[in-house]
This record gives C-alpha cells, sequence and structure tokens, in this order.
C-alpha cells in the first residue's frame, strides 16, 4: 500500500462485519512493514467513525508522535477520546523493518494492551472512571472493518494517512489472547479453526487484480476488497523455523554403568 492521501488511498476492507453487537473480548494482530509518515495518524486496523463517538469500536493505528496505539470506546457516554480506554507504546523500533502487532481488548477486566514482537510493550491499561466491559455497537450497519485505515479517515484529511507498507498474517479473535499464545503463534500458520478466531487472511494469492478476495482461512468466508489499487506484492519477510521435539523432557536415573536409549521426534 503506497498511496496515503487524497481521494484513491490504498486499503483492505472486509466485505462483512466479524464484530458482534457488545462484544466482550477482541484480539486484532498482524505482521506489518511500515514506512514512517512524520506529524501524521498513520491506521493499522480500525473500526472507527465517521464522526465522534457513535461508531467508534475499536482503532489500532501509530498516533503523530510516533506511538502505537490502541483504543476502544464505551456505550455508555459520549465524550470523546476523554472516555475512551487507550494504550500506547513507541513505535520508533518497528519502521522499515517487518514487525508482530497485538491488540488486546479484554471485557472482564476493562482493558487494552499492545505486544510487539509478542513483548507485551503497553498495558493493560484501564480507564476506571468510563470502564469498557464490551465493545460499542455500530449505529451504521454498512460500516466495515478496515485494513490500513479509519472509516472516519475523511474526518481530518490533514491528519490521517492510510498504511504505508505491506501487511501479513492478519488475524482477528472474538476473544482476549493471552501472551503466551501472543508469542507462540506468531510466528507460524494457523490451521484456522482455532477457538475464537474469526478471520484470518494468510495473503498468499498470486492474484494482483482489485478485487473480491475469498481467502478467509477460517471459513467463516469473511472476505476483503483491495480497494483504489492496493495490490499483492511479493513479501520479503522470512518466518522463523521452529522445531518441535517429542517428549519435551526425560527424566530418568543414569549411572557410571549404565546404558540409556531414547527416542525424540521432531518435527
Amino acid at each position: 500500500m503506497t498511496t496515503t492521501s487524497g481521494q484513491a488511498v490504498h486499503f483492505i476492507e472486509l466485505t462483512k462485519q466479524p464484530i458482534t453487537p457488545r462484544q466482550a473480548a477482541l484480539t486484532v494482530e498482524m505482521w506489518v512493514k511500515v514506512d514512517r509518515q512524520a506529524g501524521k495518524r498513520q491506521f493499522l486496523a480500525s473500526l472507527w467513525g465517521p464522526n465522534v463517538d457513535v461508531n467508534d469500536v475499536f482503532n489500532l493505528y501509530i498516533d503523530e508522535s510516533d506511538q502505537l496505539s490502541f483504543e476502544v470506546n464505551p456505550e455508555s457516554s459520549r465524550l470523546g477520546a476523554a472516555d475512551n480506554t487507550i494504550v500506547r507504546a513507541s513505535a520508533t523500533g518497528m519502521y522499515a523493518r517487518w514487525a508482530h502487532v497485538a491488540a488486546v481488548f479484554d471485557g472482564s477486566t476493562a482493558s487494552v494492551s499492545l505486544y510487539l514482537d509478542g513483548t507485551l510493550v503497553g498495558g493493560p491499561v484501564t480507564n476506571a472512571a468510563y470502564p469498557v466491559n464490551t465493545l460499542n455497537p455500530l449505529s451504521r450497519g454498512d460500516l466495515n472493518t478496515l485494513i490500513g485505515s479509519s472509516n472516519g479517515f475523511l474526518d481530518n484529511q490533514n491528519l490521517n494517512r492510510t498504511l504505508l507498507g505491506m501487511v501479513d498474517e492478519f488475524r482477528m479473535w472474538n476473544r482476549a489472547l493471552t501472551a503466551s499464545e501472543i508469542n507462540c503463534q506468531k510466528d507460524r500458520s494457523l490451521n484456522g479453526n482455532e477457538a475464537g478466531l474469526r478471520v484470518y487472511y494468510r495473503f498468499n494469492s498470486s492474484n494482483v487484480n482489485n478485487t473480491t478476495f475469498s481467502c478467509d482461512a477460517t471459513g467463516n468466508a469473511f472476505d476483503y476488497q483491495l480497494r483504489s489499487g492496493a495490490s499483492y506484492q511479493r513479501s520479503d519477510r522470512v518466518p522463523k523455523k521452529s522445531l518441535i521435539v517429542t517428549p519435551s523432557f526425560i527424566t530418568d536415573e543414569i549411572k557410571c554403568d549404565t546404558t540409556r536409549t531414547w527416542t525424540l521426534t521432531v518435527s
């Protein structure tokens, strides 16, 4: 995605909504290679706007101060940013390289958290005065989740920018992933049937047309569209290779005159 301002910005739009009204948990994660846009707000994934409050559900972005930010909005009040629950962490180390970003909303604790490359870098943060236990339901049913943009993009064209860079392995969950799950799963492809996994885009298609793709690996049929010239490009991301050894440990007693043989399976 290379065009980030004006009427022909590049972004990805889901064709139907995976988030349910008053959903009590959410995890959004992706691999992203993003270039800095100094002094601008750059969106990674969003269901936010247009206008203030009424259609604000979740927003994952890099703000004008180079802060990776994730916020959710309550249903019960309409106070702009004052009643949002927001977590921030430095984004300066994630530019011009592949980085894994995970944003977690946990309604059971009314908290939001941010992970970068599998490590907790922000949160959990709460807003004690305006706790968010469920996501704000949309007032407009025609709005879709966007990757690399925001529904309220046109609210401030001087400040807002779409994503300048590339996205891979995009996933949305209807539960709050644990730190262990985020760290252990970030470097591997999933089956698509994992508990709570609502959307999973591997972005492995070689088709470069600006059209609709039925590539949701969950089987939930949350298709997406490449908008305004956004296209597939060959990725230079090199996934880490991992080995699983079974059994993971062996307990035995060995004496000086003892010979033992163990059988291990490496996959």
